[in-house]
């Protein structure tokens, strides 16, 4: 299902309907690959010491979630109308979940706010992934969905930040939106 957009504009609207794709077929890469033994050296840059096995098992946990649900995106304004962030998802009505079954999800409400600062960021992350400041739109999109089904926090900003806090607290790696949607990029290329 992916993406309803509603009350983006047309750009917005492209931008995102051209990313849904993509962000599927990451994950799925990033799923495979880690089945098969490969993309070790990029999960243990975004989530340190998790075993590989629990990075397989919640990417294709996201890829599913995003297959099976329709998130609503809307536009909501400008900074002041959402405080500082340039994306959002809401709090489902049933409340965060790690949606370790996905059909969970089922008949819940899905909803995600871009403001104009989405707008002016670039479609990818500056590069090298590890020492970029902010992400693009790809990374902001799979960072706000990874809070929908894997009940990520934010607990820190920017890749440089990301990649400390998975040498430095891998516990708190696997929980950070951004480690997510910076990890999930590093296979859309493959």
């Amino acid at each position: 299902m992916g993406f309803y957009a509603k009350s983006l504009g047309p750009e917005s609207q492209k931008i995102v309907t051209q990313l849904s794709p993509k962000i599927l077929d990451a994950c799925s890469k990033a799923q495979d690959e880690l089945a098969a033994g490969r993309g070790l050296t990029e999960a243990a840059r975004w989530f340190g010491t998790t075993p590989a096995a629990t990075v397989k098992t919640k990417v294709g946990k996201l890829r599913s979630f995003f297959n099976l649900n329709a998130i609503t995106l809307r536009f909501a304004g400008g900074p002041a109308e959402r405080g500082q962030d340039t994306a959002a998802a809401l709090r489902p009505s049933q409340g965060w979940s790690d949606y370790t079954n996905v059909t969970k999800a089922n008949n819940t409400s899905f909803e995600m706010y871009l403001n104009s600062d989405w707008e002016q960021m670039p479609l990818w992350s500056t590069q090298p992934l590890q020492t970029a400041g902010d992400g693009g739109k790809f990374a902001t999109l799979v960072h706000e969905l990874s809070h929908l089904c894997l009940n990520t926090e934010d607990h820190k900003y920017t890749a440089q930040k990301a990649v400390l806090l998975a040498t430095n607290s891998p516990n708190l790696a696997i929980e950070n939106a951004d480690n997510w949607g910076f990890f999930v990029e590093e296979f859309v290329k493959r």
